[in-house]
């Protein structure tokens, strides 16, 4: 399914009951990098230290990523 991103997790599970096994959430993802990497820097505007602002960012997909694999049936 492209453009899976944002659709209600109802609607994903009614998706993969009818056969869909391919389901596309970059845009999940990448919002939610993004998300964490602003409250990084708004937290602590001065922090030139990439490894440390980026850690949460990566985390933050992480956290999605799981929600997703659970979503999916992925992972129990």
């Amino acid at each position: 399914m492209h453009a899976g991103s944002g659709i209600p997790d109802d609607q994903i599970r009614a998706a993969i009951g009818a056969g869909i096994a391919n389901i596309h959430i970059n845009t999940d993802l990448r919002v939610a990098y993004t998300n964490a990497l602003k409250e990084a820097f708004q937290k602590d505007p001065a922090n030139v230290v990439p490894y440390k602002y980026d850690a949460l960012a990566r985390e933050a997909m992480k956290a999605v990523a799981k929600e997703k694999l659970s979503l999916f049936g992925s992972k129990s």
